[in-house]
């Protein structure tokens, strides 16, 4: 009898286990790879730094170390991450994938020999620099609609492919494809033709085409589905800051920060401190207190210089040199030059191209330290840009020991100068494996690529959160604005809804003294209004910038592991490890027919794990 209740017991728990098992879904992502393939280090280079940039929960099996793959069924996407991955491997890995997708699971392959059908592999492959978008309406490419074409930087190679019975959502004509959506009984497959577009060499990250790799990823998989991303949050920066509202346009000195507020904006100001007036200060002061801006020391400023020798090198043209400093205000207690021509910098002898020594250094840093308090309260910045983006080493214990500085704009390693041939800075989320380009002004060099870090970096024995957002081959660097409103908002606008579909930290990026001086008041106020206007339909979250920087950190310290979804009270459960130290989310996507809906859910701070039930 004692027997037959242990066995009978056996079977409960067996069975409640495989109940539990039918009734829980795993939504993980599983990523396919194969190290014995040629492809495969095309997925670590540029695939991989994507799924971590998006949040993606997923875990990654070495089909060259592990074929027997098991209970494909839990999971709500898979996604073949290189070509050619079948290389050594039996038939039966590629049907169990498939017959997991007639199932309901999602496939995204970036083999088309693998998810296309035989009939339609390819005798020959063309080269392009021009793809176009289908014209009809499609979730993966929504955000493009009324856009055709996209002129990518370099060639790129694609099949020539006879494709029946499916979708071509991007192309280079209609033998050409890159993005092809099918049907496999309940599940869905999406194929890149080819990952080369992620190559910086094509096109690269926040080229154009990341919402079409994320928005594919979410078509897809099985709902509902999530994913961490990041939220349309939008901030603005604003360099080179000297205050010359007052004196050009009979204005208060920072009357652009008001506008800006009066549309959403929260603007960082990278201050020439010395160029500031009385009144620039009290202004500052105000919305530095009230959080409608955040600022910090970029530079000492731009000085009082007459003499032409002063206007040295390939900087200035001749008009402009001829009055570049009309006007300019240089706080007399200002310290002694340090330069002879140009601007005055904190951080770096840009002159001479090298570190400041370290007796200069430490004048330099105390002389700011002497400003601050001399017009205190005026509340540091947790974030610092230097100006030309040029550091010394020797400058970082100060910045973050006595400033508490947490967060860095930089984009080629500390200590080198701004040049045109000085490689880009090797760090996530994209550019830790690709050969680096160049970090500025050599276009030969791809330089003008956008520009996105959100990573730490450590500087001597400190480790700062280092974060830059430019979409550089829009205008050349910055957003530009002029007095040309509607090109100017139609630019702006190209910026930040690159950033947001790219999931980055959307950052409108000008300066001061080489552009908003140039700006009449009523135009300014014009384009700020109409660039809020056209991504009203993002949803955009305005921030401060220490408080959007705060959030991408805090996207770095935690991690998505998971999410299950319970079928039998509809009710999923999402896991998130590490620690934040602001309110994040993460996005829950859901399907009613054939329209998928987004949502974004909020994780409180937490420390170690947390996890997140949604009804």
């Amino acid at each position: 009898m004692l027997k037959k209740l242990f066995i009978l017991s056996i079977l409960f728990i067996l069975s409640s286990s495989i109940l539990a098992i039918h009734n829980n879904k795993n939504s993980n992502v599983l990523v396919i790879t194969n190290s014995l393939s040629p492809g495969f280090s095309n997925a670590k280079t540029y695939l991989i730094p994507y799924l971590e940039h998006f949040g993606l929960p997923y875990s990654i099996v070495d089909v060259a170390k592990k074929n027997d793959l098991k209970s494909l069924n839990i999971y709500a996407l898979i996604i073949v991450a290189h070509k050619q991955i079948e290389t050594k491997l039996e038939k039966s890995i590629k049907q169990t994938i498939l017959n997991a997708v007639s199932s309901g699971v999602g496939l995204v392959s970036f083999d088309f020999h693998f998810s296309l059908q035989k009939e339609y592999l390819p005798t020959e492959y063309n080269y392009t620099k021009n793809l176009y978008f289908s014209n009809f309406n499609h979730y993966i490419t929504e955000k493009h609609k009324g856009q055709n074409k996209l002129t990518l930087f370099g060639q790129m190679q694609l099949p020539k492919l006879s494709i029946k019975n499916q979708s071509i959502l991007l192309s280079a004509d209609s033998l050409h494809p890159l993005i092809i959506t099918t049907q496999k009984e309940k599940g869905r497959i999406v194929t890149w033709t080819t990952l080369e577009w992620m190559q910086s060499f094509v096109l690269g990250p926040l080229g154009g085409l990341d919402d079409c790799l994320w928005r594919s990823f979410v078509w897809a998989a099985r709902k509902p589905f999530a994913l961490r991303g990041l939220p349309p949050i939008v901030t603005m920066r604003i360099d080179d800051v000297a205050g010359q509202g007052e004196v050009l346009w009979n204005e208060t000195p920072l009357y652009f920060v008001r506008t800006a507020n009066k549309y959403g904006f929260k603007p960082f100001l990278s201050l020439f401190i010395y160029n500031l007036r009385a009144n620039a200060i009290k202004e500052l002061r105000n919305y530095l207190l009230d959080e409608q801006a955040t600022a910090s020391p970029h530079a000492f400023g731009r000085p009082v210089r007459t003499s032409q020798s002063d206007f040295k090198g390939d900087y200035f043209t001749k008009n402009e040199s001829k009055n570049f400093y009309t006007n300019y205000y240089y706080n007399p207690n200002a310290i002694n030059y340090r330069i002879r021509e140009y601007d005055e910098f904190i951080y770096f002898n840009w002159l001479k191209q090298q570190a400041w020594p370290d007796s200069i250094i430490d004048e330099n840093l105390q002389a700011v330290d002497n400003w601050y308090i001399s017009n205190d309260p005026l509340p540091i910045s947790k974030y610092i840009i230097p100006h030309w983006y040029e550091l010394g080493v020797n400058a970082i214990p100060h910045l973050v020991d006595k400033w508490g500085i947490e967060f860095i704009g930089v984009i080629m390693k500390p200590g080198l100068n701004y040049s045109g041939y000085q490689p880009w800075l090797q760090a996530g989320p994209f550019r830790n494996y690709e050969e680096p380009g160049a970090s500025a002004f050599a276009e030969k060099l791809r330089a003008q690529r956008s520009v996105y870090y959100a990573d730490f970096l450590t500087i001597g024995s400190r480790q700062l959160f280092n974060c830059v957002t430019e979409i550089r081959d829009n205008t050349g660097y910055e957003w530009s604005p002029d007095n040309d409103v509607e090109a100017t908002i139609k630019r702006g606008v190209i910026q930040l809804k690159r950033a947001f579909n790219s999931m980055a930290l959307a950052v409108l990026f000008t300066h001061e003294t080489d552009f908003i001086n140039k700006i009449k008041p009523k135009n300014w106020d014009k384009e700020l209004k109409g660039i809020s206007k056209e991504i009203l339909d993002y949803n955009p979250i305005y921030m401060t910038m220490d408080n959007a920087l705060r959030y991408v950190r805090a996207t770095k310290t935690s991690k998505f592991e998971n999410f299950t979804f319970q079928t039998k009270n509809s009710k999923l459960i999402a896991h998130f490890t590490g620690e934040t130290d602001i309110p994040t989310h993460f996005y829950l996507f859901t399907q009613k027919f054939n329209t998928i809906h987004s949502k974004l859910i909020e994780i409180p701070i937490f420390k170690d794990k947390i996890s997140i039930e949604v009804n």
